[in-house]
């Protein structure tokens, strides 16, 4: 099953912050895409389950989303960068 994954405005404003202060553009570029595949076709199967939330470490970066098997939607509610 295919999921959509979209990003909350929040969550795309600071993967945006964080890729314009990475010193490894690429490392973020690649994280974000691999991150959207993942999500994309195995969302139920990444990261740790915090209630109704997931979190995946995909370095250098941490997502926090939701998904919603009913619709096949991911919503991606935070990024942050791993140190």
């Amino acid at each position: 099953m295919r999921y959509t994954v979209e990003y909350s405005p929040k969550a795309e404003a600071a993967l945006t912050r964080i890729w314009l202060g990475a010193i490894d553009r690429r490392a973020v570029t690649g994280a974000a895409n691999f991150s959207d595949r993942l999500l994309k076709f195995a969302p139920l199967l990444v990261g740790r389950s915090s209630g109704s939330q997931r979190r995946p470490t995909i370095h250098p970066l941490v997502l926090t989303y939701e998904v919603f098997p009913n619709d096949c939607r991911v919503r991606v509610l935070e990024v942050i960068r791993v140190v």
